[in-house]
């Protein structure tokens, strides 16, 4: 189903904190409940069934689970849901077993609704290069009954973020969409008035050099590895980081009337923090973006950005990439978030940096659901926010 809008149309996205939390959207493949299947996996796959364990378990009785997943999974699943106690409050999804859908599916749609709020739609990209993952939104719209419009622009929704008046978007996927080769506010709002025509558009970037994506030899002992840094930053990226999900955070106004973000900062000597020998940290880029959106009245609250690695010994690759604890599910009525942590034993010094960001959320008067050693999603690239869709708040 598709729906068209005049060029006068008043159209919103759904907002990233707003309301209490009523649905929420997963992307479940089966191979999550067949780890035998993928022997040199086996471990890692155990782990990432226990992690969105305890997520599914984390919501409180009134909040609607909706999982996708493969026809093959159904009496896996359905045994899973009866476990946790969970029956009533999920709705499965089951697709074709050849569809090859990846956990970060919802990054290729958005959540829209009408200028009275009195229906929500999906809008989909004009292109999702990832997998079958563009192919499941028609599905999910249908079996939801949720209507489906089309757009004839790019986008990723781990680089979009919605507050109440303004609509943060990466600018590589402003470049993408071949509107700039430069941040141009013109063609910002023709770009996002398709998506959001109430809001302000704010563009992320840098013009800070920015380094692409590196991948290479190492020498681990007597072997020749591969070493991946900046994994996903392309050729002209204005982003220090793929999508800005994973360094931005829009927490809500606070007493005084401004919009609270929370920025990653990967310098954690600011905090007190020892930091280990990594690639270079892209400070400056963090803080160029920080004192960008400081400078458009935003509360603007750091919080730590470790840089830390991974060495896969069946593929002999080491990854570098950032421990975020910015990726995070937020709710503000009532004031509730979900947040990361991890547990990597080289570098011990998260315990603290753990700690110290749920002691920045509490402050702010949130609730925390702490998830723990959230380490296997962050070593490919994604957390929280990636995997999980709100669809609805009330």
């Amino acid at each position: 189903m598709n729906i068209n809008y005049s060029e006068n149309s008043r159209k919103t996205l759904l907002e990233n904190t707003k309301g209490k939390i009523n649905t929420v959207l997963f992307f479940f493949p089966s191979w999550i409940l067949y780890p035998e299947i993928r022997l040199n996996e086996k471990n890692e796959i155990k782990e990432y069934l226990n992690i969105y364990k305890k997520i599914f378990s984390s919501f409180s009785k009134d909040v609607k689970l909706i999982i996708v997943t493969h026809r093959i999974a159904k009496i896996k699943i359905t045994d899973l849901i009866i476990n946790l106690n969970l029956k009533n409050k999920f709705k499965i999804i089951y697709i074709d077993n050849l569809l090859d859908f990846s956990i970060w599916s919802q990054d290729s749609f958005l959540i829209g609704q009408n200028e009275l709020y009195d229906f929500k739609y999906f809008i989909k990209p004009s292109h999702f290069i990832r997998k079958d993952d563009d192919k499941l939104v028609e599905i999910i719209a249908a079996k939801t009954k949720t209507k489906l419009l089309k757009t004839d622009l790019f986008f990723q929704g781990g680089n979009i973020l919605v507050g109440d008046d303004f609509l943060f978007i990466g600018g590589n996927d402003l470049i993408t969409n071949k509107l700039t080769k430069s941040i141009d506010n013109n063609k910002i709002s023709e770009f996002c008035s398709s998506l959001d025509n109430k809001k302000k558009i704010i563009p992320i970037f840098s013009k800070k050099k920015i380094p692409t994506e590196i991948l290479r030899k190492i020498k681990i002992g007597n072997e020749v590895w591969e070493e991946s840094i900046y994994y996903g930053n392309l050729n002209n990226t204005v982003q220090p980081i793929f999508h800005i999900d994973m360094f931005i955070t829009i927490v809500g106004k606070n007493k005084n009337g401004q919009n609270t973000i929370l920025v990653g900062d990967t310098k954690l000597e600011k905090f007190g923090f020892k930091q280990k020998k990594t690639p270079n940290l892209l400070t400056n880029v963090f803080d160029q973006i920080a004192h960008q959106l400081s400078n458009q009245n935003f509360e603007i609250i750091r919080i730590p950005l470790p840089m830390i690695s991974y060495d896969d010994k069946f593929n002999k690759i080491r990854k570098w990439y950032y421990a975020t604890y910015n990726n995070v599910i937020v709710e503000n009525n009532p004031k509730c978030v979900w947040i990361p942590n991890y547990n990597v034993k080289e570098f011990d010094y998260l315990h603290e940096i753990n700690d110290y960001n749920v002691q920045v959320w509490k402050k702010l008067g949130y609730k925390v659901n702490i998830i723990r050693n959230f380490n296997k999603f962050t070593q490919n690239y994604g957390s929280i926010n990636c995997i999980a869709k709100v669809l609805n708040r009330i």
